[in-house]
């Protein structure tokens, strides 16, 4: 086979347009290892075109290019001097995946057992239907019932109780200020609620200087001031925590199901009770989960200590949805809750992985037309309802 072959069949299988003969010649092709230079360079051409589009983040480019030579071509090749964004996958030795580039000039990747044709059509979504990503949203509930829509709050000062004020920084972000000397008993301690809805994120500042991040569709209740010889919150949904140091006054943190110790950390927690699982990650400091430790970048689920991805359980406060080996029933329960809709699934659901990364400040529709190249349809209904069924 000619090179200006296996680049034409390429270009083919990118637009969805190989024949099955043409498809079984350039799977022998990319089986025998004789265009692996060849290959390089179409990624890298490809990669380098999209190199400015908002959808992709280039954060992780050293390490995912070791990764796609390494298991690609089974040896570290030199990174090119330019920056160039390169992606890890290993479908062209092993014909395990097939890349997607979409209208959008987007990337993911179809994690498959063998190559099919790519199908890289975009399905129009009406502007009517699109829906605006989530925001900084919360409600804040008092020790007495009364509730505070923190984002049609005004800066400044939103209550009194006791010696604390609660304050809303120009930032958004509220904090609890100590205002006096007193002491508030500890049998008198009340405690507030911050919960986001569907669609909202929000930070606080505890008592104690505790920094707390709230994901969509979460809650983390506290004492108005700390007191006695433990710190002890609730959460629910996902909640990232910098504990304050206060090695004389754990901070414990309660969810449905567990206990976390803390002596001074940066963790996050993901207890969203639809999910099968509490997944607990480590950042930095020391956990103790059960009598158990962990080290920064492990995380505990369901009794078990295990490597995980920090970058990716922390890619949600970063403003950035990690799709990187998440099923599609996982990318869209994210979807739902960053965009409050609902998710309806028509007829069989595709079981394939997804690779890469987007913007949480992306609207809906971009999203969409990124992860339509692979094989599923979208569409979204004036109800807040998206429908996904398999091309």
């Amino acid at each position: 086979m000619t090179d200006s072959r296996f680049t034409a069949l390429l270009d083919g299988l990118r637009l969805g347009q190989l024949l099955p003969d043409e498809l079984e010649e350039l799977q022998a092709a990319i089986r025998s290892g004789q265009y692996d230079a060849l290959i390089q360079e179409d990624i890298r051409v490809l990669l380098e075109q999209m190199d400015e589009h908002p959808l992709w983040t280039a954060t992780r480019s050293d390490k995912l290019w070791q990764q796609l030579t390494t298991q690609t071509f089974n040896a570290p090749v030199e990174k090119p001097l330019q920056r160039i964004p390169l992606l890890k996958t290993a479908w062209f030795r092993y014909a395990a995946a097939v890349i997607i580039l979409s209208s959008v000039g987007t990337f993911f990747w179809l994690n498959t057992s063998t190559i099919k044709p790519a199908i890289v059509h975009t399905i129009p979504t009406s502007p009517v239907n699109d829906i605006a990503p989530g925001g900084d949203k919360a409600i804040l509930t008092l020790a007495d019932g009364s509730t505070i829509v923190l984002d049609k709050a005004d800066n400044g000062n939103l209550a009194q109780q006791g010696d604390i004020k609660i304050v809303k920084r120009k930032n958004g972000q509220v904090e609890y200020v100590k205002s006096g000397s007193t002491n508030t008993p500890e049998s008198a301690v009340s405690y507030n609620t911050m919960q986001t809805p569907n669609g909202g994120q929000y930070q606080l500042t505890l008592p104690d200087g505790t920094r707390v991040l709230l994901n969509a569709a979460s809650s983390v209740s506290y004492p108005v001031s700390f007191t006695g010889k433990q710190r002890i919150v609730s959460v629910t949904g996902e909640v990232y925590f910098e504990v304050a140091p206060d090695p004389a006054h754990p901070f414990i943190v309660k969810t449905y199901k567990e206990e976390i110790i803390v002596l001074g950390t940066a963790f996050n927690i993901n207890s969203y009770t639809d999910e099968p699982a509490i997944k607990t990650s480590l950042l930095k400091g020391v956990i103790r989960i059960n009598d158990r430790l962990l080290k920064p970048g492990e995380a505990y689920i369901n009794g078990n200590i295990i490597p995980t991805d920090i970058a990716q359980d922390l890619a949600w406060k970063n403003g950035i949805f990690d799709f990187n080996h998440l099923p599609l029933k996982k990318v869209m329960k994210q979807l739902a809750r960053w965009y409050d809709i609902e998710i309806v699934y028509e007829g069989e659901i595709p079981g394939f992985e997804f690779y890469g990364e987007a913007q949480r400040s992306l609207k809906l529709a971009d999203v969409l037309e990124a992860l339509s190249g692979m094989g599923v349809r979208f569409k979204i209904e004036h109800n807040r309802r998206l429908i996904v069924s398999k091309m």
